[in-house]
């Protein structure tokens, strides 16, 4: 047989008219008592999505490392062979050898394949199937090994942490996959609606893993091994279509090499810049004229406060307030101070030393930061008008920022090498944003924001949202942006449920650390986990300024 079949959209549609017809005709059941008419019948019933013998190549494949796989002749034909260790390096604790099939995403599935085993026999000789792929942070995967234990002959999860094996299997009940140099048979079955996986192995009429996991509902499947080689051939795919708009994080950093995160992050800027509607003014951002003007100035006893107006846009003007420390001689740090939804320009300096005003949740924190001698802005960013056409909301708020961080680099007593910024909530959010996006930032302190986006389209204003986003990116992923510059963020131990837990942010650091750890700066990014709620710890705060921002 000489075939690659990719199919399925019209058996989709005719096995949805069937259905509205016969309800109840399509259910699929993958029980451990069904007999192999059974799992037969099922199988038809489902479209086949894919199938292949790879005589006519891989080109269908996504590999770790492409050198490590290649198609090869044998005596029966041509076979894709994974020959060597992929040079790949997983951002947390899974499988190095890895080729996803491109482009189909599903959700329920019955997966076979033939498979041999290449390497030489030892107690932890494997394969694994791959499935719920989304991203190299989140996907499941068979492993069959020949010795059972913790990581060995498990179903495991990688849910943006370490891999960890969500079936139980016990030495005594599963004593491993008896691999020899032969072909062997294996088939993955998923059944989204009850969470059933089971993993089968030459015998098609009893599985040899059965478990219960809703985690991941869809994503890409795939080939490969943890460590060891092996062939594979006759590929089929049977399954239901997800929606490619449901599937997200296309663009989530891969931290294989130092090198290849800076071609993300790069590639990324690019994208998202474009998403935003700001790639016209990227080049404008230093040499458009502010023509600042200065509405109103006071003394305190450390710094002078200045409302002004500058330039954003050649259509577009922005209100200001700038603090400024009283020695003209020398050079200070500087900080753009953000504010949340419903703040103003003085919302961040309010209750600080110098200004009047009843606590607030964000300690006044630039007025704070003016007193120790740091230059401070802050501009409003809590609009939710789009002001210009043929931009987003999110566009001209970071692009107002990028245009205070210009005009602190204008200023003759700002050390340009030492401008951060910090806010809470919706100011943490432009924290994250300015510092991904602006690499002009050389420390931001993102207070009372980390988190994932399923978490902010629940109970959360949805300005944060844009056309694109999700398909590229999670938050973790913005924030990896910022590496090796340093990043603190906070979240509060009393922060509701629904809000930015410490809980959830713990989880998006575990993505960010792997990346940082490539630069050789780790001890560049902390996570403050305060006993507050939603508000600034303004101790930790002074403290990552003081440490990053003064020489």
């Amino acid at each position: 047989m000489n075939k690659t079949t990719v199919t399925g959209n019209h058996l989709s549609f005719l096995l949805a008219v069937l259905l509205n017809i016969f309800p109840g005709m399509y259910t699929p059941c993958f029980c451990e008592e069904k007999s192999a008419s059974q799992t037969k019948t099922d199988i038809i019933r489902m479209p086949l999505l894919y199938e292949t013998d790879f005589e006519q190549g891989a080109t269908d494949w996504e590999p770790t490392d492409s050198d490590a796989w290649q198609i090869k002749s044998t005596d029966k034909g041509k076979v894709y062979s994974q020959s060597k260790m992929c040079k790949y390096n997983p951002p947390f604790r899974s499988p190095f050898n890895i080729s996803i099939l491109k482009n189909i995403v599903v959700e329920d599935f019955v997966l076979d394949v033939r498979a041999k085993s290449t390497k030489q026999d030892y107690p932890h000789r494997d394969l694994c199937i791959f499935f719920g792929y989304q991203d190299p942070t989140h996907f499941y995967y068979a492993h069959l090994g020949k010795k059972t234990d913790t990581g060995a002959n498990q179903v495991h999860l990688v849910d943006g942490a370490p891999r960890r094996p969500i079936s139980k299997n016990l030495p005594a009940e599963k004593p491993g996959i008896p691999w020899d140099d032969d072909w062997h048979n294996v088939r993955v079955a998923r059944n989204v609606s009850d969470g059933t996986i089971e993993v089968f192995f030459d015998d098609m009429s009893k599985p040899v893993t059965s478990i219960r996991d809703s985690t991941l509902k869809r994503g890409r499947v795939g080939l490969g091994s943890f460590d060891d080689t092996g062939d594979f051939d006759d590929f089929k795919l049977r399954g239901i279509k997800a929606d490619k708009k449901t599937v997200y994080r296309m663009m989530h950093c891969n931290a294989g090499t130092k090198t290849d995160v800076v071609t993300w992050q790069n590639d990324l800027r690019t994208k998202l810049f474009k998403l935003m509607k700001m790639e016209d003014l990227i080049p404008k951002v230093e040499s458009l004229p502010f023509d600042a003007r200065e509405n109103k100035s006071w003394s305190t006893e450390n710094y002078t406060v200045k409302e002004m107006t500058i330039q954003s846009t050649p259509g577009r003007r922005i209100e200001i307030i700038i603090t400024m420390p009283k020695d003209e001689k020398k050079s200070f740090p500087a900080v753009v101070c953000i504010g949340g939804h419903s703040s103003v320009r003085y919302s961040t300096y309010i209750n600080g030393n110098d200004f009047a005003g009843k606590p607030t949740i964000y300690k006044g924190f630039a007025s704070e930061l003016a007193a120790k001698g740091f230059i401070t802005i802050s501009t409003l960013v809590s609009q939710h008008k789009v002001y210009e056409s043929d931009r987003t909301l999110m566009g001209e708020r970071l692009w107002d920022l990028m245009r205070c961080v210009s005009y602190l680099k204008s200023l003759p007593n700002v050390d340009k090498s030492c401008i951060g910024c910090g806010g809470l909530s919706l100011g943490g959010e432009m924290t994250m944003w300015l510092a991904a996006m602006d690499l002009r930032i050389t420390a931001a302190d993102s207070c009372g924001f980390m988190t994932y986006m399923d978490q902010m389209e629940q109970n959360h204003c949805m300005c944060w949202k844009f056309f694109g986003l999700r398909e590229l990116v999670d938050y973790p992923d913005i924030y990896a942006l910022i590496a090796p510059r340093a990043l603190e963020c906070q979240n509060g131990r009393k922060e509701p449920s629904t809000q930015f837990t410490p809980e959830l942010a713990q989880k998006a650091m575990n993505e960010i650390r792997p990346v940082y750890a490539l630069f050789g700066k780790s001890n560049s990014l902390s996570l403050d986990i305060h006993d507050g709620g939603h508000e600034v710890d303004l101790p930790a705060l002074l403290a990552f300024f003081d440490r990053c921002l003064k020489r």
